[in-house]
Formats: C-alpha cells, structure tokens, sequence
C-alpha cells in the first residue's frame, strides 16, 4: 500500500508502507548517474567501432576525442549549479530536471546531422546527467538506511520524522531506532548552526576540517577517472586494434561474447596488475604482429574485460556513495558536485587524448596508467577514512573528534547492542520542536 509522504517541496511522493520495499526503490531510483553513464559509455565504445559512425562524421583521431569526450564538457559545468540546486530546490526536484536535460540531449544527439550538432547535444546531455547524478548520490547517501537531512535543515520537523520512520521502521515513528536516528540528525544539525556553518559553496574550503573532507572526498572522482577506465569504456576498438583484433565486426563480436566479468573482489591493485598485462601482451603482439598467436590475442581481450569488471565493482558504487558520506552537510551537496567537477576536469582532457595517445605510442599508454594507478593506491591507503557501517552523524565524529549527540550509535541500537529511554527521548523532541515553534512565531 502507497502512503502520501511529506517531501517539503512541489514534488509529491507516494511510498510504500515496508521499509524494505522502499529502499529497493530508492537504491532504483538514485541509480540514474551510473546507469546513464554505462550505458553512454557502451553505446560509445560501439559506435567508435563501426565504420558507418566514423565515416558518416569523417573522424580522425582528435575529432574522436571531441565527440566522445564533449558529454564531460557538459559535466565540467553542471557541478557549478548542482550543489546550489540541491540545497536550494530538493534533492528530487534537482535529479526531476536534471533527467529532463538528459533527455533533451540524448534526442538532440540521436537526430545530429553534422559533428556540431553532436557535440552540442553530447554537452546538454553531460550537464543534465551530472546534475541530476551529484542530487542523487546526496539524495541516496540521505536517505538509505539513513535519513532527510534537508527536511530538517529547512524546518520541516514533523516531516522529517515521518520520512525517518518511513525508512527505517516501516512508518513507525516512535520505534527506538527511528527516534536515535531523529534526535542525532537534530543534535548534529543544531550543532552546525551554532557553529556558523552555512550552505555558501565557500564553506568547503573554510575550515581544516572541511578542506580534509573535501580532499577526501572529492579524490574520488579523479581517482575513478585517471585508473583507465576511460580507455576500456570510450575506446574499447583502439583497444582491441593493440591486442590485434583489427576488424570491426571481430570487435562487436568480442564485446558480445566477453562482456563484463563479475569478479570476486576489486581494488586498485588489480586494475594496475591488469593494465601492465594488457601493456606487455600488445608490446608483444605489436613487436611480431604477423607470428602473434591467438592465445597471446585473446589472452589480451580477455585481461581487457577483466579490467572492466574489476572497474565496475569498485568504482560505479564508490564514485557516487564515498564522497557524501565524508562531508557534513553543510559542504555535502556543494563538496560532491567538487568531486564531479574534478573528475569531469581530468575526463575532458583524457578522453581527448586517449585516442591520439593509443594511436601514437600504443601499449605505452597502458604502462602510463597504470603508474598513475600505483600512486592512486597509496593515496587511498594513506589518506581515505572507512566509513561502513556508520551514519553520517556517526562519520562527523571520525573528522570532527567527537559526537554532537548523545545518543547511542544508530548500529549498535539496531543490533541490540545498546538501548535508548524512548519516553526521555520524546520529551527531549517534544522540548526541542516547542522551542522551534516559539523561535518562529
């Protein structure tokens, strides 16, 4: 049964009264930013493969790189209004307009006649999809199993506690968890006022606390995109031509017939153990191209998809989750469209080069990369904070030093491991709500 739920803004929402059905949907939901991005990714691996795309728009090497790689033009200037639209708007009203965008682009490039209008369509389409991909991940990290951290900055109290309850007691509101997870959402937010924090993009970079945050948080992004995903994405044919798949309708059929591997664990070791593989097996193929053998060629192939299933086991998820649960709320909207824009950054001047890179000095560039990616592993071994298993209040205490509410955490809660006075706890809501409505009038 759909239950009418408060949202605070013109964006109506009707959920389902199990918890459980409902973060199903909201995981559904706030997959746009990958799927989007996959699927443009796919579709333009195929399209740089086939001769009827490369030679309908006469493309060389740099002209490639522009139509592949305008879609991150547009991602390098959606994070400049993202963040705002967010705290702003809503989260859901930002990821409603930021489809829409995606939409308008996506019929603009299925229509291009010429490479203008393609580039053109490919930028609308970059802006709206990180748009509504930054709203989504804060969106996300917000509310599952966590909570609606903007209905509570923006006064809508009761609302908020409807929604908590919604997502994490099956609309109980006066279940244990559902009030420790309130009264921390309060306590943490009361505390950021009283410390003058605001929504002003400035604050990212105005304390110790929050630049580390920010540091953090937003290596992700450029992180996600220096570890050669881009070349595995946008240019699986260059790719193939190097382990000496050259034909093209030998390269869709790879692509049909591999696909991409769901592997046991990802980490950044195995992408540069998979990059120096695909860098010394097309050095191989490349110093005796005519005695190469097929086993030396499809062992190549086959290191390249693994490589793509590693990828997306650990970046697709972290990309979108790590960097809001680093940042406060204050920075989180505007510190994730940072993180966006960084990465949209680094992708507009690699995925330009790319394809003059692989066709110039070839399996060099995988050896390039995968030195990247060794540097990428010490920065993450050295710098990034964990952050499974807590909320973000819970999170706040790793970079604050210490809890701005005194409730129990929310797991240990869960799991029985501690108990709350539900009566104290209301009458400290109740006291609290009554000082706001006085504060009002």
């Amino acid at each position: 049964m759909l239950r009418k739920s408060p949202t605070g803004t013109w964006l109506p929402a009707w959920v389902p009264d199990s918890t459980m059905t409902l973060a199903v949907l909201l995981m559904l939901c706030s997959v746009v930013q990958s799927t989007t991005g996959g699927y443009d990714g796919s579709m333009l691996n195929g399209l740089n493969i086939l001769p009827s795309y490369t030679d309908y728009f006469n493309l060389n090497p740099a002209t490639t790189g522009l139509n592949t790689g305008s879609v991150f033009i547009g991602g390098f200037f959606g994070p400049m209004v993202s963040g705002v639209m967010s705290d702003r708007l809503g989260r859901r009203p930002t990821i409603f307009w930021g489809c829409l965008l995606t939409i308008v682009g996506i019929i603009l490039q299925t229509a291009a006649q010429n490479i203008a209008m393609f580039v053109v369509a490919r930028i609308i389409l970059g802006f709206g999809s990180i748009v509504a991909g930054i709203a989504s991940g804060v969106y996300l990290s917000e509310t599952y199993p966590k909570s609606p951290r903007w209905l509570v900055h923006e006064g809508f109290y009761e609302e908020a506690r409807t929604v908590v309850a919604q997502t994490n007691a099956d609309g109980d509101s006066s279940n244990p968890i559902v009030l420790t997870v309130y009264k921390e959402i309060l306590d943490t937010l009361e505390w950021e006022k009283k410390e003058g924090r605001t929504m002003s993009p400035r604050e990212i970079f105005k304390t110790p606390v929050a630049r580390k945050r920010l540091l953090i948080g937003a290596s992700a992004g450029p992180f996600s995109c220096v570890a050669g995903n881009i070349i595995a994405s946008y240019y699986l044919g260059s790719e193939l031509d190097t382990a000496g798949i050259t034909n093209s309708n030998d390269q869709l059929k790879a692509v049909t017939k591999w696909g991409r591997k769901s592997t046991a664990l990802l980490s950044q070791s195995l992408l540069v153990i998979c990059l120096f593989v695909i860098g010394g097996l097309s050095k191989a193929y490349a110093d005796h191209p005519e005695g190469a053998s097929k086993s030396l060629i499809y062992g190549d192939v086959a290191v390249m998809f693994l490589f793509q299933g590693f990828y997306s086991i650990a970046w697709t998820p972290l990309l979108y989750l790590y960097p809001p649960e680093v940042m406060n709320y204050s920075i989180r909207a505007n510190g994730v469209a940072f993180s966006q824009f960084a990465l949209n950054a680094f992708a507009c001047v690699l995925v330009f080069v790319m394809p003059i890179g692989l066709e110039n000095i070839g399996w060099k560039m995988y050896m390039i990369n995968g030195s990247w990616d060794i540097a990428i592993i010490v920065l993450i071994a050295v710098y990034w904070v964990e952050t499974k298993g807590k909320t973000l209040e819970e999170i706040d205490a790793i970079f604050e030093g210490e809890k701005h509410s005194a409730v129990p955490d929310v797991e240990a809660v869960r799991k029985g491991e501690a108990t709350v006075d539900t009566k104290e706890l209301e009458h400290d809501l109740s006291h609290k709500s009554m000082i706001k409505v006085e504060k009002s009038s």
